[in-house]
C-alpha cells in the first residue's frame, strides 16, 4: 500500500528535547571553566590577602621580620618624634595592624625618633614668673631653687641647663632665684686681714 503526502517526521519537539541536555552541558562546563581561571589567578597573584601584623611597639628589625613573614613587602619608613614610644620602635604601620591587604602590598613602618628636643629659653635676670611662663610656653619645668644674691628679690640669677641648650621636652630646668640679702663670699683659709678685706 502506498501513503500520500508528506513522509512522517516523527514529533518535532523530539529534536530539541535531545538538544537542550548539550547545551546545557556545554554552559556548566565553560562556566567551570572560566571559574577554574579565574580562581588561579587569583590564588596566584596579589590577589590572595593577608592581614597585616600588629608589630606597633616592636623594634624595627623585628617589625620587618614579621612583616615579611605575612607575605608582606617592608614599604617607606618614616621617623617621627614620640613621648611614649622607646627610640628605635615602631610607632605604627600604614595600613594600620589588623587590616586585610593584598599579598605582597607594602606595608609603611613610623619609627619612633625619641621626645622631640626644644631649647632651654633666656631667663637669665628674669623675674620668676616670667621665667616660668617662658618655660612653661617651651613644655619644660622649672624647678627653683633660692639662693642668696645681691640681685632684687625673685630675680633668676642662674639656668642650669643654660638657655639654648636642647633638652627633650618636659624636662626640668633649675631656676637659681634670688632670696634677697647678700651672697657670703667663701673665706675659709684666707689671712684674717684678708678675709676681713673681702667680707667688707
Amino acid at each position: 500500500a502506498y501513503s500520500y503526502g508528506p513522509p512522517d517526521d516523527g514529533d518535532p519537539g523530539l529534536g530539541r528535547r535531545r538538544v537542550w541536555p548539550w547545551v546545557l552541558a556545554i554552559v556548566i562546563l565553560l562556566l567551570l571553566l572560566a571559574g577554574g581561571i579565574y580562581g588561579y589567578h587569583y590564588v596566584t597573584s596579589t590577589g590572595s590577602n593577608v592581614t597585616v601584623p600588629n608589630v606597633d611597639g616592636s623594634s624595627k628589625a623585628a617589625a620587618e621580620k614579621a612583616i615579611r613573614a605575612a607575605h608582606l613587602k617592608v614599604g617607606k619608613i618614616h621617623q617621627a618624634n614620640s613621648s611614649s614610644v622607646t627610640k628605635g620602635d615602631v610607632i605604627r604601620t600604614t595600613p594600620p595592624y589588623g587590616q586585610q591587604v593584598a599579598k605582597n602590598s607594602a606595608v609603611g613602618l613610623f619609627v619612633s625618633a625619641g621626645q622631640a628636643k626644644v631649647a632651654v629659653p633666656y631667663v637669665k635676670g628674669f623675674p620668676l614668673s616670667r621665667a616660668e611662663a617662658d618655660l612653661a610656653a617651651a613644655r619644660l619645668n622649672p624647678n627653683v631653687k633660692n639662693v642668696l644674691s645681691s640681685q632684687p628679690q625673685g630675680t633668676v640669677v642662674d639656668v642650669s641647663p643654660p638657655g639654648g641648650t636642647k633638652v627633650p621636652a618636659g624636662s626640668s630646668v633649675t631656676l637659681d632665684v634670688s632670696s634677697g640679702g647678700t651672697a657670703v663670699p667663701p673665706v675659709v683659709g684666707e689671712p684674717a686681714a684678708e678675709a676681713r678685706a673681702t667680707l667688707q
